[in-house]
């Protein structure tokens, strides 16, 4: 009901949750029009303008060496350039800490917020044709997700034009980074960091390598096609992508010691994070449109994101690894056997530990009095979607609560005599999970204000429920006690992508990657380029102060040097070893200096 399934992996600009303070580096663009469908003379703009790639071959250059050309670049609003360099330190860096490598060159490209509109127009008509939205909408107008009249498909453009900072798309192996940022403070990064858009550049595109990585590995349009007819297999699918690319877009804030620590944290501990997390990151997302949204949309925009990092990191956690490349062990044992249901990421026990797979639910007809009937559409509703149902009539705990319970469920929208009437089977672990259920669904129905007529039964594990037509008990309760159950499965199936990669790895990249594995701390963009200004004031502090012709000259040289290393320690900043070996050498050589001056002066 969220429609959440990814017809495109995207990187929301609200979900970006790595901050790191710099100056304002990228110029902002104007902002996109009102009016819908938006027409763009190019939709694609390459990475720079003449059409070709800075940098298309592996460049000779080391991972250190490429993100500092990349922070000049980048403050010198050169940012193709810039990125093309990130993209190819990012191409050695993330097999690194991912332990898996690129088979296949990633190229990148930018596109105008104008031509995003464009393009996921034209993806959204693809993926969900107008009747089906149709469809889509009245369910959850009957449900209560939507209020009555609800446009949904003008809002999910308005939404993703507004929200996405870039995305990958499997069925063609493409990357786009939006060329505009969005309006100043109006998202998570804006509010923490101002003026970082080059910052969000830099790990948006490690977010979408990370899923470009796991496409080469895992074919992730195939994926998407099984879990295509499923919402709520859809969500867990993406909450696992998600998830990978949201923690590989984090390691390159954090120091190189800092990072195996990370990955492996408590559970209570990462828990705690990211229980604050979420309203936050709630509370400060960009655009009306999404304040505006129903609470499924909201939701379900945000979900795969930050639960999708928790479900991760459990996994890595779970590792128990001594090694960076070795803790995501579980996390490819996922992806070639995905979760199935959104139970099993917000409760990872149950895939870790328990596997407890749900059931499908299937019928061959309606309750006598639904007959005849025309079915037009049907989906599982899931643990995550119940929950925000239950939650629009009672505390989030108790709702919460009342959906944990959920072991698999299968809705469908029917026409009777003209008319929408949804029917909904839920099979829940335990008897008393589905009286608890029922009583919360029949506080729900009962405290909505609409006069929609509903008729609800339970009988041992399951529920049934008719909503917008009122059926004697006798009949839902057959209907219920005659519903097949069979355990659901994740059936790994080959689906062709519109672009396919190569059949054999390509030698240049994999050559580039072994050649580039490096031990040193990598940083942001604004760090490297912070870095590479003290390493300038350390040599020319040691020039000028070893000119000095006093002992009080010199001394003072000295203690702007340390001053300036001890400040920018003291924020975080972590040196690769050449950085310090030269902070030490400059050292010295004031050092050496202060004693040449002495030793002159003594009598």
């Amino acid at each position: 009901m969220c429609c959440a399934r990814r017809w495109l992996l995207l990187t929301l600009s609200f979900s970006i949750l790595v901050a790191c303070a710099s100056e304002p580096i990228y110029p902002k663009q104007p902002p996109r029009p009102e009016s819908w469908p938006i027409t763009a003379k190019s939709a694609i703009r390459p990475t720079i303008d003449n059409g070709s790639d800075p940098l298309p071959e592996p460049p000779e250059l080391s991972v250190d060496q490429l993100l500092e050309e990349g922070a000049h670049f980048a403050s010198t609003h050169k940012m193709p350039e810039a990125l093309a360099r990130w993209r190819w330190a990012l191409i050695a860096l993330i097999p690194q800490w991912r332990g898996l490598q690129y088979q296949h060159p990633v190229s990148a490209a930018f596109m105008s917020r104008d031509s995003l509109g464009v393009r996921l127009a034209q993806e959204l008509e693809s993926a969900f044709p107008e009747k089906q939205l149709e469809h889509i909408t009245s369910l959850g107008e009957l449900l209560g997700f939507y209020p009555e009249g609800f446009r949904l498909r003008e809002l999910l453009l308005s939404l993703y034009s507004d929200e996405v900072g870039g995305f990958y798309d499997p069925n063609v192996k493409e990357l786009f980074l939006v060329e505009d940022a969005p309006s100043p403070a109006k998202t998570i990064l804006d509010l923490v960091s101002p003026g970082s858009a080059a910052q969000q550049q830099y790990v948006i595109l490690a977010h979408e390598l990370q899923h470009a990585l796991a496409d080469q590995h895992f074919d992730l349009h195939s994926m998407q096609a099984v879990a295509k007819a499923d919402d709520d297999m859809s969500l867990a699918l993406s909450a696992l992508i998600e998830g990978d690319a949201m923690v590989v877009m984090t390691l390159p804030a954090l120091p190189s010691r800092d990072r195996l620590p990370f990955l492996t944290m408590q559970n209570r501990i990462l828990n705690q994070i990211l229980q604050w997390v979420t309203p936050v990151a709630a509370q400060f997302t960009a655009g009306d449109a999404y304040r505006h949204a129903p609470s499924i949309i909201q939701a379900g925009m945000l979900w795969p994101y930050v639960q999708g990092m928790s479900f991760v990191m459990h996994l890595t956690q779970a590792s128990r690894a001594s090694r960076l490349r070795d803790v995501f062990a579980h996390v490819d044992a996922a992806y070639r056997r995905p979760p199935v249901s959104t139970e099993q990421i917000l409760h990872p026990e149950k895939y870790l530990k328990e596997y407890d797979n749900p059931v499908i639910l299937s019928w061959k007809s309606p309750p006598l009095p639904l007959r005849p009937y025309t079915p037009s559409y049907s989906n599982t509703v899931g643990e995550f979607q119940l929950g925000i149902l239950l939650k629009s009539r009672m505390s989030e705990s108790a709702a919460l609560a009342a959906a944990a319970g959920w072991d698999g469920d299968t809705i469908q929208l029917l026409q009777v005599s003209g008319k929408p009437t949804a029917l909904w089977a839920i099979e829940m672990d335990t008897v008393q999970d589905a009286e608890e259920l029922r009583t919360a669904l029949l506080e729900h129905l009962k405290g909505d204000n609409r006069p929609i007529p509903f008729s609800l039964v339970k009988s041992s594990r399951r529920i049934g429920l008719s909503i917008g037509k009122t059926i004697n008990r006798q009949y839902l309760l057959e209907w219920v006690d005659g519903i097949q159950s069979t355990p659901k499965g994740f059936p790994m199936k080959k689906t062709p992508a519109r672009t396919e990669y190569p059949e054999q790895p390509d030698d240049g990249i994999l050559k580039f990657q072994q050649t580039n594995i490096s031990t040193a701390a990598h940083h942001l963009p604004a760090d490297i380029a912070r870095i590479t200004a003290l390493k300038r004031l350390s040599s020319h502090v040691a020039d000028e102060g070893c000119r000095c012709k006093t002992e009080t000259c010199i001394g003072l040289f000295a203690k702007r040097l340390r001053d300036e290393i001890t400040q920018a320690q003291n924020s975080g900043l972590a040196f690769p070893e050449d950085v310090n070996a030269q902070f030490l050498l400059d050292t010295a050589r004031l050092q050496d200096c202060l004693t040449k001056s002495r030793s002159q002066k003594a009598p």
